[in-house]
């Protein structure tokens, strides 16, 4: 078997489950927002607004944990099991700290309704679904931290049944705390927000439970290795972590606080963008999935010292990402006008919908390109730049230019929701090609030092 031949399967060995794992956790959104829709387009705003507050918070949370991916994998590379299972312990520690900052945080959230003109009953309900998620945020945070440590040890499949369990149990609880039953009021759209925190937690104990007792853990147990707190490696964590973390907020809020910004032209309006979006995000799945194999295969790669498998993930990275968008962007084309059927039986919102896929397809290859460069500098343990470049992209060209583009006339005319849409594809533009720049940069500094290294340790086996 060629190298190439090689390469390819260990990244598809990651990726397929991994891509299962996120369209499953993205069906959460998907049940919610169904559900929403057939009690009404104003449920459908409700969980729309709120899961667009949430999303980005969750997903910061779920960015900083994720430093320890590429640590981990580095670690295993090289074989050092210990430090993985220091790696987790200190993830645990971290997951709970910033559960408490969520809760916190979720809390004031209420003070922003009046800015995004989100008043009266709209508001009382959004803030009723935030308060049932600030139930979940401890466990939703030490979930995210195992199936970091589970999927950087190579076990992927535990974390797929867990998500399709979770998936299928979430259509029961979603139906009990909306319409109500067994001592439980009806809550309408809110309900959502209480279920998706039930969710979360048997998440997090189904997994603790798994690796406590399986045996494919036993070289490196989450309860083992260097005991205590290390501040060292807190600090590491945290230096690698928190650009992860912010980049994801800004890139993901970018998208989710349209919803807000779109608040003031209706609930036809925001339920549109929010079908839109969540066939978007389905998308993304597939490309997020590669994202993370490229880090770890990056990361493991780059622990062993072993630098012609580094090239030759390398080479290929590129052609599948472009594969796997270009696929994308056809099936988006091919059920644009279909899709949005199953989300709404407004024609409103269903004509709105159809119109913003057609943007989604267009950015598709950006789309791709940006996340899996992305994926290749976290294993590099680059983190920082991306960061940068998100901000720029997504907060000073996607939301100002899509601000004056949907709600005033700067432009000649206000545009809407088409609007916001178009500044999406700029920013998506703006971040693959200076993601591309920035990872041909760090690789004119890494790849001749890694095969100085490679070619010292050949020497020194052959002596």
């Amino acid at each position: 078997m060629s190298a190439v031949h090689a390469e390819l399967r260990a990244i598809a060995r990651i990726t397929i489950p991994m891509w299962l794992t996120q369209l499953l956790q993205m069906g959460h959104g998907l049940v919610d927002t169904i559900m929403a829709g057939h009690l009404g387009t104003q449920a459908m705003a409700v969980v729309a607004i709120g899961s667009g507050l949430w999303l980005p918070i969750l997903l910061f949370v779920q960015g900083v944990l994720m430093a320890a991916m590429p640590l981990s994998a580095h670690a295993r590379g090289s074989k050092d099991w210990v430090h993985v299972s220091t790696i987790v312990k200190h993830g645990l520690a971290i997951a709970l700290m910033l559960s408490v900052l969520v809760v916190v945080f979720l809390s004031q959230l209420h003070h922003l309704f009046n800015w995004a003109h989100v008043q009266g009953n709209m508001a009382f309900a959004v803030n009723q679904y935030l308060h049932g998620l600030m139930y979940g945020a401890p466990g939703i945070a030490c979930f995210i931290a195992l199936r970091t440590y589970s999927e950087s040890l190579g076990q992927v499949i535990p974390v797929t049944v867990i998500s399709l369990i979770t998936l299928l149990l979430n259509i029961p609880l979603n139906y009990l705390f909306m319409h109500g039953g067994y001592g439980v009021p009806a809550m309408g759209g809110p309900g959502c927000g209480y279920a998706t925190a039930c969710v979360y937690w048997l998440a997090f104990l189904c997994l603790l439970v798994w690796i406590s007792v399986s045996q494919d853990y036993e070289h490196a147990r989450w309860h083992t290795g260097v005991r205590g707190i290390k501040r060292l490696l807190l600090q590491q964590f945290l230096k690698l972590g928190f650009p992860i973390g912010a980049a994801l907020f800004f890139e993901v809020s970018a998208f989710a606080l349209i919803a807000v910004i779109l608040a003031p032209l209706g609930a036809v309006a925001v339920a549109g963008h929010q079908v839109a979006l969540s066939i978007a995000s389905f998308l993304f799945m597939l490309p997020l999935a590669l994202s993370n194999a490229l880090t770890l295969r990056t990361g493991h790669i780059l622990g062993a010292g072993d630098w012609h498998g580094m090239d030759t993930l390398l080479r290929i990275s590129v052609p599948v990402t472009l594969g796997v968008s270009i696929f994308n962007a056809l099936l988006v084309l091919s059920c644009h006008t279909e899709l949005p059927k199953a989300y709404s039986t407004d024609l409103d919102v269903q004509k709105l919908a159809t119109h913003l896929l057609l943007y989604t397809a267009a950015f598709q290859v950006f789309d791709g390109i940006q996340v899996c460069m992305t994926g290749i500098l976290r294993g590099l343990h680059d983190t920082r730049g991306p960061f940068w470049i998100t901000l720029l992209s997504y907060w000073m060209i996607t939301l100002p230019l899509g601000y004056s583009l949907g709600l005033t006339s700067l432009w000649g005319s206000m545009y809407g929701p088409s609007g916001l849409w178009m500044a999406l594809v700029l920013g998506l533009f703006t971040a693959a090609l200076l993601l591309g720049l920035r990872l041909r940069h760090q690789l004119k500094h890494i790849l001749p030092d890694l095969r100085r290294k490679h070619t010292a340790a050949q020497v020194f086996s052959n002596l």
